[in-house]
């Protein structure tokens, strides 16, 4: 059996990583840190109802719990999953994604090079 040179990632199961989808000088970039999100759902509320939320109040969203979760980075979708349950964390399981050169157009508020 041959060994891999590629680095494996522990968030991929064993599975060799991705190739780097930063091109030419991108790639310097790659170690920043962004703020990604989770959005589970969203809802519109009127002024009243939200003040008259307090501790202990529920807030209901038309989303059940076996629906699509969007993952977004610097608060732009750029992918969709389900929401799993990892050693008592909850987790993504990507099923979606934009394409790479999609999501650095997205990133960069839609400019082109």
């Amino acid at each position: 059996m041959q060994e891999s040179n590629q680095p494996i990632n522990p968030s991929t199961e064993g599975r060799p990583a991705p190739p780097n989808p930063c091109p030419g000088n991108l790639s310097l970039l790659a170690d920043l840190t962004l703020p990604v999100r989770i959005r589970l759902g969203s809802l519109t509320m009127r002024l009243g109802e939200v003040l008259e939320l307090a501790p202990g109040s529920y807030v209901e969203i038309e989303q059940g719990p076996n629906n699509e979760v969007e993952l977004l980075v610097s608060g732009r979708v750029i992918a969709r999953g389900q929401l799993v349950v990892i050693d008592n964390n909850f987790g993504v399981r990507v099923e979606s994604i934009i394409q790479p050169s999609e999501r650095i157009t997205s990133l960069n508020g839609g400019a082109t090079q």
